[in-house]
């Protein structure tokens, strides 16, 4: 939707850095979108930016007028712990590895995240890194002792609301006692749900933060892939839970994927409430000196809302100061 213009740039500088490619996914606050893209742009830096179906993407566009940024047209309705995330990210990938001859550093954001370094220090850091694979990649099991049920139960999404599915599993009552009581007892029509979940991939599962970054011709490798075997990874991971924090990082157990340096830890920090249901915690003005106290390895936070505190991001553009 729109076409790429690269933003004018010296040339002596623009050859420092390498080519950035944020692919963010958002679905609010179109204000705090544009204070996000204002601190990352510079020379060769592309933003792709996915705009939930739910939400209103003239607000966006009128609000983030740079021409260095490719909205995807064809948006899907996000769902929290739904392949529909994935999906959504596929897009932002295809977008991004569109241009023939397309190199530098895809990065994978939300519309709420907010850097935690310079703009200066994030462009270095990248140009130093630039053949290296910025990922939570750990073996699946180890991350969460229940992880078979993602892979063996059917995710039962009843609506677009959060936390409104059922997993079901046809040798496990509780799944049926749970439809019952939900009044979703018609699910049980989908002949899928009645068949043992299978991969016919030789994938195995490793998982984490859904947030990463990795040059193009990596990301371009796992593309392939997930093209070439959509259908069957389509057919798995449509029915799991929360495969955004394992389906991209499965992808690296394949050796496909070749890689010439060890995978590194994500550039994102996120801190969680510890809750049953754990989500990122808001940071709030008091928490600049924990974010700012991240080694120089972590480029990025989330999340922040400035509806609830906007003077903590105020405090971070200090950063670029």
């Amino acid at each position: 939707m729109g076409t790429m213009h690269p933003p004018t740039s010296n040339a002596a500088e623009a050859a420092s850095n390498v080519p950035l490619h944020y692919l963010i996914l958002a679905h609010m606050q179109p204000g705090q979108l544009r204070r996000l893209i204002d601190r990352l742009d510079g020379p060769d830096v592309y933003f792709y930016i996915h705009v939930d179906l739910k939400s209103d993407l003239t607000s966006f566009t009128a609000a983030i007028p740079q021409q260095n940024v490719c909205w995807i047209g064809n948006r899907i309705s996000c769902i929290w712990g739904d392949f529909s995330i994935v999906n959504a990210t596929l897009l932002l990938i295809k977008a991004a590895l569109k241009p023939v001859g397309q190199d530098g550093m895809c990065v994978l954001l939300s519309g709420q995240d907010y850097p935690v370094k310079s703009s200066a220090h994030i462009r270095h850091f990248f140009a130093h890194h630039a053949q290296s694979v910025f990922l939570d990649f750990k073996p699946a099991e180890e991350v969460w002792p229940d992880f078979a049920v993602r892979t063996t139960y059917y995710k039962l999404q009843h609506s677009p609301d959060k936390l409104d599915y059922t997993l079901f599993h046809k040798w496990d009552v509780r799944s049926y006692l749970k439809l019952l009581f939900k009044g979703q007892l018609r699910c049980l029509s989908d002949s899928r749900v009645w068949q043992s979940r299978k991969l016919a991939l030789p994938l195995k599962f490793y998982g984490g933060s859904q947030w990463w970054a990795m040059p193009v011709e990596v990301l371009s490798r796992v593309y392939d892939y997930i093209r070439i075997n959509e259908k069957e990874l389509f057919d798995f991971f449509q029915d799991a839970l929360i495969p955004d924090e394992f389906f991209f990082q499965s992808m690296f157990s394949l050796p496909e994927i070749r890689l010439d340096n060890p995978i590194l830890s994500p550039v994102t920090y996120v801190r969680w409430d510890g809750k049953k249901h754990p989500q990122p915690v808001v940071f709030r003005a008091g928490d600049e000196i924990e974010l700012q106290s991240l080694p120089g390895t972590v480029l990025f936070a989330r999340k922040f809302d400035s509806d609830i505190d906007s003077e903590i991001l105020e405090k971070l553009d200090s950063n670029d100061h």
